[in-house]
This record gives structure tokens, sequence and C-alpha cells, in this order.
């Protein structure tokens, strides 16, 4: 739908917390930007300000430089939103358009967390996994830890975490349709690797995360760098599910980036926190903290061949 936007529409339809997203037309990539909350009387919270001049809603920095113009207002499954263009792109010569709409914090969906292990490792890594997110004070009834390799499947709860072992090779992302599946009541899944751990404030900062678009994914990290964790619509996992002897656990992110309608990347800061043996069998490995998530990523070097 596209019409003229005015004080009045900004005023009924927009005032509030927004979030800005870029995506390359044709991509399934939407780039987190960060939030804006418009106020009345043409100003932002963050500082910014904002008109409507010639049916368009223009975004403009301190210094009075117009950042976005959006000529175009959608209405789509209960989610208003904008379409338009980064000028400082256009003078680029980059085709990429700026998205601003609702926010949705990711608190108000249903949840659930899935640690992804192998039944080789799970002695060594669980225990730090699971005793952090018990410090987080997350609730343990939402936590699946699906192993993989296992002699036979099976499915089981041991004080409040439910278990699937899964006779296949499925790790990572190619965990996650299994439990998918089974579980009618989660509408997003968050994907940790067994090699993993989260801080104090975890709970906090994993339900402030945006899902205002209902991503089919929001990847903490570019998808090139195939790092797998972050949060994976339920609905988009059912649908992949049939994919996944074919795709194979190695091509599996990529193969199903490329198939999702939109995938958030909040390409967060990662902080080199040095080594340790966090397993205490003598592998050092390099703590990656990401602190905008409340997640830390303990990574082998290649010599070490990723094991514990």
């Amino acid at each position: 739908m596209r019409l003229p936007i005015t004080d009045e529409v900004v005023e009924q339809e927009l005032l509030g917390a927004m979030s800005i997203v870029t995506n390359v037309y044709g991509s399934p990539i939407h780039r987190y930007m960060g939030p804006i909350t418009l106020q009345e009387a043409g100003v932002t919270e963050e500082g910014y300000t904002w008109e409507t001049d010639d049916g368009a809603l223009r975004i403009m920095d301190v210094s009075d430089t117009c950042l976005y113009e959006f000529r175009a207002l959608e209405t789509k499954n209960g989610c208003v939103y904008l379409i338009g263009d980064s000028l400082s792109n256009e003078r680029k010569g980059q085709r990429e358009r700026v998205i601003l709409h609702q926010s949705v914090p990711f608190s108000d969906r249903k949840s659930a967390v899935c640690i992804s292990t192998h039944h080789k490792y799970r002695e060594h890594t669980l225990p730090v996994i699971l005793k952090s997110l018990k410090k987080a004070a997350f609730d343990m009834s939402r936590v699946y830890v699906s192993v993989a390799a296992c002699s036979k499947q099976t499915n089981y709860e041991e004080n409040g975490v439910q278990y699937r072992e899964l006779t296949g090779d499925y790790h990572g992302f190619t965990a996650l349709p299994v439990a998918a599946v089974e579980e009618k009541e989660v509408d997003y899944w968050f994907l940790l690797h067994d090699t993993c751990a989260v801080d104090a404030d975890f709970s906090a900062k994993l339900s402030g995360i945006d899902v205002g678009l209902n991503p089919d994914m929001v990847l903490f990290r570019k998808p090139s760098e195939n790092l797998e964790i972050g949060l994976y619509h339920s609905d988009f996992l059912a649908a992949v599910v049939s994919e996944l002897p074919r795709v194979g656990p190695s091509r599996a992110l990529d193969g199903f980036v490329a198939n999702a309608r939109i995938a958030i990347v909040l390409d967060c800061n990662v902080r080199d926190e040095g080594q340790k043996d966090i397993y205490g069998n003598g592998t050092s490995r390099k703590i990656l903290s990401m602190p905008s998530v409340g997640v830390r990523k303990f990574k082998a070097k290649a010599a070490d061949g990723g094991k514990p």
C-alpha cells in the first residue's frame, strides 16, 4: 500500500518503539541497524529528527542531513512498517532498501533453548553450559539438549531438562528441525552449541531482541562465519526438516539462509577474552564473548580438531 505519509499518519501509526533494518534487494539477509523511537513534535528519543514532506517521511541526523526517506507504508501480519531508501547508500550507487518497522520484543514469543552436542563430548561440555543457564536464572524446563550420533533414539527428562538422543549426525543447525517438529508450543528456538556459556544477564538480553518482522531466523553473526548461534522460527524449521538428508550438516546453514524469507543479522561485536582450559582436559580454548547478547563461545584451535 502506497499513500502520502503525513504528520497525522506518523502520529496515528508510527509513534513509539521502532527498529531499522537494511536489505539488499532480492536477498533474505536483513541487517539490523538499531532501534529508533519516534515521538511527537518531529523528534526521536535517540536525538534524531523527523519530518513529512511531499508524501514521504524523512529521518535526519543531528546536522539535519537526511539519513532515510520512506514513501511506502505497509501493514502485514499485524506489523506496520515503512519501506524506503538510505540516501547515503544511494550516493554510493548501491541498491539497498531500508525498513522501519514496529518493534516486538522476543519476550512476547514462546521460546526454548536447544543445545547441540555429540555423544562423545557431552560429559565434558554439558555441565558448563547447563550451570551457566541455571546461574542466569533461566527456566530449565525450556531447555532441550540434542545429542548426535547415539546408538539409539531416545527422549527423556533429567533435572528438568529435556534430552533428545539422535542416531543421525545431527549437530548445530541440523539438530533444530528435529526438535521443532516434536514441540508444537514453541515459536522460536534459540540454538546454542555445547561449547558455549551464557552470562548472568543473558535472559534479559535475549528478551530484548526484536522480532517485529517475524523473521525465519535471527543470526548473531554473518552467515559466512557459519556460527549458527541464534534464533530460528519453528514454522521455518518444520518446513525444511525434509531437506536435512540432502543438504547435510556442513552445508545446512548456508543452504537454509538462502531459502529463508527474512534472516535478521545482528552482527554482534565479538570480544576476545583470552584462552583457558575450559573443560580441564588439556585443550586450551579461545573465549569469544558477545556481550550484547550475553553469550560466550569457547573455540578450540583447528589443530585440536575442535574436540573438547
